[in-house]
């Protein structure tokens, strides 16, 4: 018996506001196959790399995706009686684990150099100074997100006891 639904309910995304274009919709918690559309606006080309995370009594689970659609998890619906959200954030870029440990090496050091400022002798300044904005112009060519964007919570409809027929088109 095929249980899998190929039914997909849109999101309009504008900015950081995400709204249903439904009326909340019941689930089942036997309900496998339903996806989300999110119809992004000009603003998220920036941000081609998205998750959505979908939120139901204490279960989170993140979902990262390319395109418009993403699959809503089977485990999320699994706790009935409750109210099934999703938010949607994106970043202008994957970083590298490299990158982000660098750029947190960029950061202490740029600290202690804001430290030794206060006591330093004059003759001193300039090398400071050379040394933290070359740790600067380094760190602004590291691989790191320049652009995010997250959206707050979209209520998409409730969870109730209960199994998925198969789809008509199935």
């Amino acid at each position: 018996m095929n249980c899998t639904h190929f039914v997909d309910f849109p999101v309009f995304v504008k900015g950081t506001t995400a709204k249903p274009c439904k009326v909340p919709h019941i689930f089942t918690t036997g309900g496998i196959g339903w996806s989300v559309e999110f119809n992004f606006d000009d603003d998220w080309s920036a941000v081609p790399h998205r998750t959505a995370t979908f939120w139901a009594g204490h279960i989170r689970k993140d979902v990262p995706f390319t395109g418009n659609s993403v699959i809503i998890p089977t485990d999320i619906l699994r706790i009935p009686f409750t109210v099934l959200r999703v938010s949607v954030r994106g970043t202008d870029c994957i970083p590298d684990p490299e990158s982000i440990a660098r750029a947190e090496e960029i950061c202490a050091r740029q600290s202690e150099i804001n430290m030794e400022f206060r006591e330093c002798e004059q003759s001193e300044v300039k090398a400071l100074m050379d040394e933290y904005i070359a740790l600067a112009n380094e760190r602004k060519g590291l691989n790191l997100i320049r652009k995010r964007y997250i959206t707050q919570w979209c209520e998409l409809g409730y969870i109730y006891p209960g199994t998925t027929l198969p789809d008509a088109r199935g």
